[in-house]
């Protein structure tokens, strides 16, 4: 599989978007839970995860 970037722009979505969304993570503290690793660190173990897989 091949991934290619492309922009917010040629993305096509049902509702515009803002440029910086990053999710904010006061509901999830708030409630009681353990808040969410930086994403390139989940990417790096689901994609590890994977390579053991298969």
């Amino acid at each position: 599989m091949k991934v290619e970037s492309c922009t917010t722009e040629e993305f096509p979505r049902p509702a515009p978007r803002p440029r910086n969304s990053a999710m904010e993570h006061a509901a999830i503290r708030a409630n009681g839970f353990e808040d969410l690793r930086p994403w390139r660190e989940g990417l790096k173990a689901f994609l590890k995860e994977l390579g053991e897989s298969q």
